[in-house]
């Protein structure tokens, strides 16, 4: 069964059941079921965590890393605090991602917001879904977004339309993969 982008699991494996039930979920490593997910603590040289709030590397040389984790017990070399609409985004991101399908409504309640507060947060616009939809790649249903069998393979098209970094093209220093 193929489970988000690149991965694949037996029709019986828990992240297979996970994905019929629109309960997958993914984390900084990877894709999970919900019961294994929660913060990610890494350890080693270049190793990132992945906490509720931030994202967090380690030293990347060896010898730095292993000086630093001896004299301090931490080698973090830089980290990045999530911001509220980063949590937003990578909460609708992810679960686009992962199940192919997201409930804007729940993720409004989820986040307290109301639905056109979200979509001001995110930067979103709905006329940005119509090719999709006349593509038939994706349905829209009371702020239900499907992405349909078609639509698989431009699943990151689709999640691209809930981040708003993208759609910072005055900043130079910021740089994404292309989709084709």
């Amino acid at each position: 069964v193929p489970i988000g982008l690149d991965h694949f699991a037996r029709p019986d494996d828990e992240m297979a059941k996970a994905l019929d039930s629109r309960t997958l979920h993914r984390n900084f490593m990877g894709y999970c079921v919900k019961k294994h997910t929660g913060q990610v603590y890494a350890f080693g040289s270049t190793a990132i965590s992945q906490l509720d709030n931030a994202y967090i590397q380690n030293l990347k040389p060896t010898v730095a890393y292993m000086e630093a984790v001896e004299n301090s017990g931490l080698a973090a070399d830089k980290g990045y605090q999530l911001t509220f609409r980063d949590k937003v985004c990578r909460d609708i991101i992810n679960t686009l991602m992962c199940n192919h399908f997201v409930d804007l409504n729940a993720i409004s309640a989820a986040f307290i917001l109301s639905l056109n507060d979200l979509f001001d947060l995110i930067l979103f616009d709905e006329s940005e879904l119509q090719p999709l939809l006349d593509d038939h790649l994706v349905t829209l249903d009371n702020y239900k977004l499907t992405i349909l069998p078609e639509g698989k393979m431009f699943l990151r098209n689709v999640a691209m339309l809930f981040d708003p970094l993208l759609k910072n093209g005055d900043n130079p220093t910021l740089r994404y993969s292309k989709t084709v």
